[in-house]
Order: C-alpha cells, then sequence, then structure tokens
C-alpha cells in the first residue's frame, strides 16, 4: 500500500490581481430590499460587518468607475490571500448569485477535497491512502 504525504511549501501564487463585476442595479435593489439577513453564518465577516446590508455598502464603495472590483493576492508566508477585505467568496451564496446573474458560473462541489483526490487518484492510478 501507497501513502501519500502532503507538507506545507512555500507558494508560487503571488501578486496576482483579478478583477470582478456585479450587476450593480441587482446590487442596488438587494440593498434597498429587507432580504439581507441581520446575522451571519460565516463568524469571520460577522466580525467584520454587523450585517449584510452593512456587508454589501462596503461592497459597492469598492467598484470603482470602470464597473470593477481589482482584487489584489500577495504572498504571505505559505499562502496567497486577497488584501482586500472582501470579495464576491465572502458574500453568502444566494446574494452572490443574484449579483451575479449571467455573469458568472458558480460551481459548488460536495466534498469538493475528497472528489479532487479521488480524480487525482484515478488518472495516476494509484492508491491514496487517507487517514479517517
Amino acid at each position: 500500500m501507497k501513502t501519500f504525504k502532503i507538507t506545507p511549501t512555500p507558494t508560487a501564487i503571488s501578486n496576482i490581481n483579478t478583477k470582478e463585476t456585479v450587476d450593480i442595479q441587482m446590487l442596488n435593489k438587494l440593498i434597498s430590499s429587507d432580504l439581507l439577513k441581520e446575522t451571519f453564518n460565516n463568524k469571520y465577516q460577522a466580525k467584520i460587518f454587523k450585517n449584510e446590508l452593512k456587508q454589501l455598502m462596503e461592497y459597492k464603495k469598492m467598484i470603482g468607475p470602470d464597473v470593477f472590483i481589482r482584487i489584489e493576492m500577495k504572498k504571505n508566508n505559505m499562502y496567497s490571500r486577497s488584501h482586500a477585505r472582501l470579495s464576491l467568496l465572502q458574500i453568502r451564496r444566494e446574494i452572490r448569485q443574484t449579483i451575479t446573474k449571467d455573469l458568472y458560473t458558480d460551481v459548488d462541489i460536495e466534498n469538493c477535497h475528497v472528489i479532487i483526490l479521488q480524480q487525482i487518484r484515478k488518472s495516476l492510478r494509484t492508491f491514496i491512502a487517507v487517514p479517517s
């Protein structure tokens, strides 16, 4: 039986700039609606924003004159992370899908890491022992 061990290595992903775009009219409709939650399921966002309205208002402020939000990835020790305190990733799925309808496809893979490992194993035709 072969075992597979992953050890942390320095990341090569650094200084990547991406742009996000959203439907601004839909964003404005959501901001003026009563559909937003007063609390967060995401405990990290709850530490930053009082509620989803505050979160979306902050997100709207980040939109530049070219209707894009620029997200800059910087190398930080062993991983890369966005230096923007807010991006589409931190916004609740239902809101994200509403403000990006016809702009992006939101792919959600159940048990993503397990599925990716299974695909790697299948392509390498090797057995990977996964600890219980």
